[in-house]
């Protein structure tokens, strides 16, 4: 049987995490959000901003670079050659099943 977003009435979502500019959590977010803090930041050591069409203001978010590749039994070598948006998504992915109360070993397989 095949279900469709049609067949699905109710749907709760019990769990949430992300990554947002200068901020590392959900809860840092809202914390700045509530503070009224600019979390838009002019940075020219990533990207001149005369090139390419890039702006001079951007979000930026935090510790692209750095990747747990042991604790998700990555091979490391590969791992760097995973694309950042997709490690990102694993590690928020993890943490919004944490956030929701579940176990992430009970749900391999």
């Amino acid at each position: 049987m095949i279900i469709t977003i049609m067949d699905i009435q109710n749907i709760a979502i019990t769990g949430v995490s992300g990554r947002f500019p200068n901020t590392n959590n959900v809860d840092q977010l809202k914390e700045a959000l509530l503070n009224g803090t600019d979390l838009i930041t002019d940075d020219h050591n990533r990207w001149p901003h005369e090139s390419l069409g890039t702006p001079p203001s951007m979000g930026i978010v935090n510790d692209l670079d750095h990747f747990d590749a042991a604790f998700f039994e990555v091979n490391p070598k590969s791992a760097n050659l995973h694309d950042p948006r997709g490690r990102k998504l694993l590690e928020v992915v993890y943490e919004s099943i944490v956030d929701a109360g579940f176990n992430p070993s009970d749900l391999k397989g």
